[in-house]
């Protein structure tokens, strides 16, 4: 029943058809991921081109296969997704807040100024894929938007200090500013971190 219950916290947003290309995986330390296209427009961006990711273990021989049950596969990803939605969440409070703050201040000093720009980021769009047909041969998948490009990794997850690389970057500052708001705002529960990809989209986050 776990899996089941994961699944109803996702809403059906309809049937679309997702094309894999086995061809050239990246592999993770818990992940492998494949490049991919959906027929139409799952994500609010548009994006056609998906990053599709499983659950692996490795063999003995160390190579990584995506041969997890679907069942073992149902739990992980959407544990995933579900951090997701929780980066997302922790995310928009930290810009509300700055939101409300900045307002307080404009209506004390309408001279004020704010430092510097605050970056408009976002984390990637992700959701469940779920393949129909025949029971014995269904897969799961989780896709989300695929970044093209270089990536910057920016705060570490074992760590809260920005990486030396990105010190002095006006994007890490306010990353690092995000993850206090969020401690402050969850009352010490949780913040975001693994902050890494291309601005201004951001993914792997954890909390």
């Amino acid at each position: 029943m776990i899996a089941q219950t994961r699944l109803e916290w996702f809403e059906d947003e309809g049937v679309y058809t997702l094309t894999v290309d086995y061809s050239n995986p990246s592999v993770g330390a818990f992940k492998i991921a494949h490049k991919g296209q959906v027929e139409a427009f799952p994500f609010r961006s548009k994006a056609v081109n998906v990053c599709v990711k499983q659950g692996h273990q490795f063999d003995k021989n160390g190579i990584a296969q995506d041969d997890h049950p679907l069942r073992v596969q149902l739990t992980f990803l959407t544990d995933k997704l579900l951090t997701h939605q929780w980066a997302n969440t922790l995310l928009d409070a930290t810009y509300a807040h700055i939101t409300t703050v900045r307002q307080k201040l404009f209506a004390d000093n309408p001279t004020w100024k704010p430092c510097f720009k605050v970056p408009e980021l976002r984390f990637t769009e992700a959701g469940l894929a779920i393949a129909q047909g025949e029971a014995s041969r269904t897969k799961v998948y989780m896709i989300e938007e695929y970044i093209s490009g270089p990536f910057k990794k920016y705060i570490h997850n074992c760590s809260v200090q920005p990486l030396p690389s990105v010190q002095n970057d006006t994007v890490v500052i306010f990353l690092a500013f995000s993850q206090h708001a969020q401690y402050i705002l969850s009352n010490g529960l949780a913040f975001v971190s693994n902050y890494q990809g291309m601005c201004p989209l951001f993914l792997h986050i954890q909390i």
